[in-house]
């Protein structure tokens, strides 16, 4: 197996070659069609290829030359190509797996094990795969392989892509291994890998995802004037206190939990700003209230859900999602940065500024890469979440906890990234709703025309009287026919169990 100081060293290559790409102007896809670029291309991929072998330090040290070379060139054209082919066909080399060989036994692959590590009972947490980011403003994440649909041609099964072609930032869209960000002191990627193996127990071909309004009442949110300046910009705040009912929520909670792990859902999440410092409790890396919960559960043998997004809490001016695995351990924090802002009464939330934007990516191979988007985020910066969430991270899943009392917004936006072949899940709280009517949530599934809300499948009246429990559950297709007279998504995929 491929060393961590080798590697380590594989991707700052990399890093530096991508420096390069980066500098490619918007019209990115027009060198394809350069009258060189075969030959160059073919070129670099030939000379990597003598390049390769058992040895990693004669081969890191052979690829550092190459990378001089591509860089002393003086035809801006030329070596653009180059560094493109070079990128490429790093990116080819790359295994997440510890076997680097085929099954005559000679080496094929590049593995990064020693970097990404993820067993069948774990999950890996890394930042960027290459250690120059300072240096070179580049971040380079792992990517895995995501659930694809396919469609039937003569009879036989294709994987189809279902995200627009040329639609994503620069060589993102090429590179199958890895995707990479501009990096300016600013954009934190945490890479959370959770392992698949879930998979194997499943009797369909789907991921569900459980969401829980938790809530109808009213009072719920106290909130206090606060004056606040961002960018150095003085603004009227608004601060939430402490919640009304912040017991009856937590209890809420756990029976919204426990049906969710009886509906076998496999990501629970719930509104934002109904965390309460009870639901937030943890003793060291365990959340308390889900580690206590879990136990049970797991204890009788009964399903807990592989991932849950607990209702963000407000503290100190922080708006933030914890993220905790089947297990209680908090494995990921996700900040609100956008504050929302009531236009009407000239006030937004008194959100601290963060300088450091960090941003949760869950990749679950074979699955989803999933992002969290809290609220107003959603709404009020679709080109952060299209050019750097979908368009460089690749992120095909998105979920969008709100509290918000106008649904039509969120409700004309699902259907947004389905070019990108993301797939949007959005819930509300019930008791944010001041109609009668209420959407309470919905999704727009990539690769569909449907767009469905969960007030449309709701089977309680949106009223909490004498309801212990209540979770929407959506099953997102792994794997289905791709077709432009039929749909593979329909209101059967949206259940509403309550108790």
């Amino acid at each position: 197996m491929t060393s961590t100081q080798s590697a380590q060293k594989y991707m700052n290559i990399m890093a530096i070659a991508l420096q390069i790409v980066n500098n490619i102007p918007q019209m990115f896809n027009q060198l394809f069609a350069a009258q060189d670029y075969e030959e160059v291309s073919s070129f670099v991929t030939t000379s990597l290829d003598a390049y390769w072998s058992d040895d990693n330090n004669s081969f890191l040290h052979n690829l550092e030359d190459f990378l001089q070379t591509i860089q002393k060139e003086k035809d801006l054209n030329r070596q653009q190509i180059m560094a493109i082919a070079f990128c490429l066909w790093l990116d080819f080399r790359i295994t997440y797996t510890r076997n680097e060989n085929n099954t005559a036994g000679n080496r094929i692959y590049f593995s990064l094990t020693s970097l990404v590590s993820v067993s069948e009972n774990n999950y890996a947490v890394i930042d960027s795969l290459n250690t120059n980011y300072n240096e070179t403003g580049i971040w380079i994440n792992p990517k895995f392989p995501i659930a694809t649909p396919h469609i039937i041609r003569n009879e036989e099964l294709f994987e189809k892509n279902i995200s627009n072609r040329d639609i994503f930032e620069g060589i993102n869209g090429l590179l199958k291994h890895c995707s990479y960000v501009s990096y300016d002191n600013k954009n934190i990627i945490k890479n959370i890998i959770i392992s698949d193996t879930f998979l194997t127990e499943k009797d369909d071909c789907s991921f569900s995802i459980g969401f829980s309004p938790i809530s109808d009442r009213k009072d719920l949110l106290q909130l206090e004037d606060q004056p606040i300046e961002r960018n150095g910009i003085k603004y009227n705040g608004e601060l939430v206190k402490p919640l009304n009912h912040a017991e009856e929520l937590l209890e809420r909670l756990k029976n919204d939990w426990n049906l969710a792990g009886d509906m076998n859902v496999d990501i629970f999440f719930t509104p934002e700003l109904l965390g309460t410092s009870l639901s937030e409790k943890n003793d060291g890396e365990y959340n308390s209230f889900l580690w206590e919960c879990s136990n049970l559960r797991l204890a009788s043998g009964k399903n807990v859900p592989l991932l849950t997004i607990l209702p963000s809490y407000w503290s100190d001016n922080y708006n933030r999602s914890t993220i905790v695995s089947l297990d209680g351990q908090i494995i990921g924090h996700q900040e609100k940065h956008i504050p929302f802002v009531d236009k009407k009464n000239h006030k937004m939330e008194a959100l601290a500024e963060i300088q450091e934007w960090s941003t949760v990516l869950i990749h679950i191979p074979n699955v989803h890469r999933i992002a969290i988007v809290i609220c107003a985020e959603f709404l009020s910066d679709q080109d952060r979440i299209q050019k750097f969430l979908c368009g460089s991270l690749g992120a095909t899943l998105l979920i969008v906890p709100s509290y918000s009392r106008g649904e039509q917004d969120f409700i004309n936006a699902l259907p947004a990234l389905k070019c990108y072949g993301t797939t949007i899940i959005w819930g509300n709280c019930c008791g944010a709703v001041a109609s009668n009517e209420k959407a309470i949530g919905g999704c727009g599934i990539a690769g569909t025309t449907q767009t469905i809300t969960f007030g449309s499948k709701c089977s309680c009246n949106f009223s909490c009287q004498n309801i212990k429990a209540c979770v929407f559950k959506v099953k997102i297709p792994l794997d289905f026919e791709l077709s432009k007279t039929t749909e593979s998504f329909t209101k059967e995929n949206i259940t509403h169990n309550i108790q």
